[in-house]
């Protein structure tokens, strides 16, 4: 188990939040037993944190997924109800990023731009994405 830093404060909450006339920075913060703790972030780091919070999130998940799949408060991914038929990747015309072009059963179009690095890290783990999936839809038929 990864032990918290020392001086780590539990959060038991949220403050009011707020954005400047401009919309460029932010402001937020977080209860704690030793009062509240706010900070101020532009836009671009307000996104970080938002990306780190989500990473955070998403790794706790999975453990808790490989501790019990079967755990009663663990939050269920489910399909959605209106998935992805079709999708292509297009490449800006200078190879920094591509647009992830789907369309939705329903004719709904969803754009992404994703830059080179992003893409290239998703194709790093796709194999072991795959593999995952392969395991849980088998374990998945062996539950029902």
């Amino acid at each position: 188990m990864v032990e918290p830093p020392v001086a780590a404060s539990d959060v038991a909450g949220t403050t009011p939040f707020g954005v400047d006339d401009t919309g460029h920075h932010v402001f937020f913060g977080f209860k704690t037993a030793a009062g509240p703790v706010d900070f101020i972030a532009n836009y671009k780091v307000l996104g970080l944190l938002i990306n780190y919070l989500q990473a955070i999130a998403t790794e706790a998940q999975q453990t808790r997924l490989a501790l019990d799949p079967n755990a009663s408060d663990l939050e269920a991914r489910e399909a959605k109800s209106n998935p992805v038929a079709q999708a292509a990747l297009e490449p800006d015309i200078g190879g920094t990023s591509a647009a992830l072009v789907c369309t939705t059963e329903e004719g709904t179009r969803v754009e992404l731009q994703l830059d080179f690095d992003l893409l290239q890290g998703l194709l790093e783990r796709l194999p072991k994405m795959l593999e995952e999936m392969r395991r849980r839809q088998a374990a998945h038929r062996g539950g029902h």
